[in-house]
């Protein structure tokens, strides 16, 4: 399950389209990746890129564990 604040801040950060487009499943692990070129989506994150990095950010959770 994603942790409710992590949701609530992606979900209010980035657009439905990101959402569809970017959302991966491998199992019960999803996640979103974000590289370097993605500035305007890194931005909304509230990351500033440059050209020391980062090269990749990644959102990560467990669909199926009930940790929060």
């Amino acid at each position: 399950m994603i942790p409710k604040q992590m949701e609530a801040f992606l979900r209010q950060a980035l657009p439905e389209q990101t959402w569809r487009t970017r959302l991966r499943r491998e199992g019960n692990l999803a996640f979103m990746e974000f590289t370097a070129t993605d500035v305007d989506r890194l931005t909304r994150l509230g990351i500033r890129p440059d050209k020391l990095g980062p090269r990749l950010v990644a959102c990560m959770w467990d669909e199926e564990d009930d940790l929060e």
